[in-house]
């Protein structure tokens, strides 16, 4: 009998754009640590289906390029979840940086 090496918990090194990354996969992907502040919470798509950023609130992301943006870096909420066609995906206008950790 063969072992099944199919480890369905296995995350790609580098998440999927259409993907909600974990704090495992920043911290594998990335050397540090961002959280930014959202700034505007307001035009929530009529069709989001999930977590919503609130304006005032300080939040753990993951900022990585867009593959269907255009290259423009798109946030992730570390910890929100969401569904097609947004998955957990936000644009940088919503947020401003706060601060920066490096993780060594």
């Amino acid at each position: 009998m063969e072992a099944n090496n199919n480890n369905n918990n296995q995350v790609p090194a580098e998440p999927r754009q259409h993907h909600n990354p974990t704090w495992d996969d920043a911290t594998r992907i990335s050397p540090f640590m961002q959280y930014v502040e959202c700034v505007d919470d307001d035009d929530r798509p009529a069709d989001h289906v999930g977590d919503w950023p609130v304006a005032g609130t300080v939040y753990p992301a993951l900022v990585l390029e867009s593959k269907t943006m255009g290259g423009i870096p798109v946030i992730h909420i570390l910890g929100f979840t969401g569904e097609k066609p947004y998955y957990n995906t936000f644009h940088p206008r919503r947020f401003q940086p706060v601060v920066r950790v490096c993780l060594n």
